[in-house]
């Protein structure tokens, strides 16, 4: 059994750590096969949140979770909507010398649990892939210890051995929904400020020689 976790300090801000045997170690890895491609990736979309969903707060920041969707909830600051999760991710592993896609939100067998415990949020996810294993996705969001922050945990799990590709462990689309795409403040201001354009460096695309 193979599993990893992601523990997030704070609601945009997230480490991944690997829990248990990585599935390929650097001295394990496989090259991917031949005419290995990429989906046609399917975009998230806000989900309809009724007023019997599921939430979590602290300080001004508040998450609210669907009752049936993965990846299904909306991140609010003081009320505004601020962004939204994937709610249609899909992971890439190969098995017997193929390359696969599994959308989660099509995959078989789906199954999904979403509760409050102990000031906790919790989601729990189940879904069978094309070749049979059993993935489950293991979801924890509650307070942080610092103010209007939130602590995010995320646990995948597959019940066979699986060589990953791509796996979106925790992802968030910022203005879906709201405010949009436009960009109207640097992240690091100061730094380099955009209005609304590419960078004009290409220092953060190019890595060392």
């Amino acid at each position: 059994m193979q599993s990893f976790a992601l523990i997030g300090l704070v609601v945009l801000l997230a480490t991944a750590s690997a829990k248990g045997a990585a599935v390929d170690s650097p001295k394990q890895g496989i090259p991917l096969p031949s005419g290995s491609a990429t989906p046609a990736w399917p975009k998230p979309s806000v989900v309809e949140l009724p007023p019997g969903a599921l939430s979590i707060r602290s300080g001004g920041i508040e998450l609210v979770h669907s009752l049936d969707v993965l990846g299904g909830f909306e991140v609010r600051v003081n009320g505004k909507a601020m962004a939204i999760g994937q709610n249609r991710p899909i992971l890439g592993y190969v098995r017997g010398g193929e390359f696969r896609w599994l959308d989660l939100a099509e995959a078989g067998k789906r199954k999904i649990v979403a509760r409050r415990e102990r000031g906790a949020l919790l989601v729990e996810f189940q879904c069978v892939d094309a070749d049979g294993g059993k993935w489950s996705i293991n979801q924890r969001f509650a307070p942080g210890h610092i103010d209007s922050t939130l602590d995010v945990r995320n646990e995948i799990i597959c019940d066979q051995e699986r060589s990953v590709a791509f796996l979106p462990m925790f992802m968030l689309f910022a203005g879906t929904g709201s405010f949009g795409s436009v960009k109207g403040q640097g992240l690091l201001a100061g730094l380099e400020y955009l209005e609304n354009e590419p960078s004009s460096s290409e220092a953060d695309v190019i890595g060392p020689a």
